[in-house]
């Protein structure tokens, strides 16, 4: 390229395309006509459907008792549930573990996992919590101080061609319908205003984020509201919301208030 003077976009575009196919192949003639305007690759609307789903965290602080642990993995498995039926799917098994702080080397070490095989395929939260709670079960051992849990939903279908149960007598359509309505309420009145009670509401175990930054552009509760009148000592007061103490920010230039 510098040999033949090339150091824009501009030039590179301007070269004939068999010696662009000749020097670079196939990707750098695709880059050439895309940079002409030419579009070679199809973008995709949609992004396929997941095979696994996993939601896994860290514990805030370590966890020793049964509630706390049983408690966060009732909220990774309603989690996973709710991204099963955005994307109109069910699971068909799923993998359970908890696990120690491998870097403390003072602690005893303990990272069981449990799979289990759902007995019919679901997207149904209580039904994901009722089968994780069952593993938890099987793997949990008390004297460790737990870091982390998580859940991953395996053999994923589409929700219209699930294998049905003729031992499963469960009102499907009618739990359709509620988790549905649960799903929308979540969605127009906030995330876990519904939700069931094994996945608490202090959630002690949830990572710390005192010092998370605000959510200006995507939470309407902490949109940056501005204060444009000047006080007595020349600075606007800027307010992140209005629950929260109003900050001082010094004007760099003279301003002249209507």
């Amino acid at each position: 390229m510098k040999n033949r003077n090339i150091d824009t976009a501009e030039e590179f575009t301007q070269q004939p395309e068999e010696w662009i196919r000749k020097q670079f192949g196939i990707t750098g003639l695709r880059i050439y006509r895309e940079l002409k305007g030419i579009p070679c690759i199809e973008l995709e609307e949609t992004g396929l459907d997941k095979k696994s789903i996993c939601t896994t965290r860290s514990f805030g602080k370590l966890q020793t008792d049964y509630a706390s642990v049983l408690e966060a993995l009732s909220n990774h498995a309603a989690s996973c549930a709710e991204k099963l039926r955005r994307q109109h799917c069910c699971a068909g098994s799923m993998y359970v573990f908890i696990q120690t702080n491998r870097f403390r080397k003072q602690d005893e070490q303990y990272r069981p996992a449990f799979f289990i095989k759902l007995p019919e395929a679901s997207n149904n939260t209580g039904t994901i919590i009722q089968y994780a709670e069952q593993a938890l079960k099987q793997i949990f051992k008390t004297g460790y101080k737990y870091n982390k849990c998580g859940i991953t939903v395996m053999d994923i279908v589409p929700e219209n061609v699930v294998q049905l149960n003729c031992f499963e007598s469960k009102p499907r359509d009618k739990w359709h319908a509620l988790e549905e309505t649960i799903d929308k309420l979540n969605l127009k009145m906030g995330k876990k205003t519904l939700r069931h009670a094994i996945e608490g509401f202090k959630n002690d175990w949830k990572l710390r984020n005192e010092n998370m930054s605000p959510n200006y552009t995507t939470k309407w509760n902490e949109i940056l509201e501005i204060d444009l009148r000047l006080n007595a000592n020349h600075k606007f007061q800027i307010t992140k919301n209005k629950s929260q103490n109003s900050k001082e920010i010094p004007i760099s230039h003279k301003f002249y208030p209507s």
